[in-house]
């Protein structure tokens, strides 16, 4: 990914692999999601609504939960 400001191209951004998490995934992609944030190193960023969330996720792979 490129930033563009002002009419200037500035330098790479690394974007991070993320998965998420809500209420209308389907149980095999809920599943495939948690799974893949556990097990992909590259997968930094989880988000995922409270609801969803809420009960039995257990996110020991997560350094930072807010």
């Amino acid at each position: 990914m490129r930033a563009v400001m002002g009419g200037t191209t500035s330098a790479s951004v690394t974007v991070p692999k993320s998965g998420c998490l809500n209420g209308g995934m389907t149980l095999t992609k809920r599943k495939k999601a948690l799974r893949d944030f556990a097990k992909d190193p590259e997968t930094r960023v989880f988000l995922l609504t409270l609801r969803a969330g809420s009960v039995g996720i257990n996110l020991t792979s997560a350094n930072h939960v807010f």
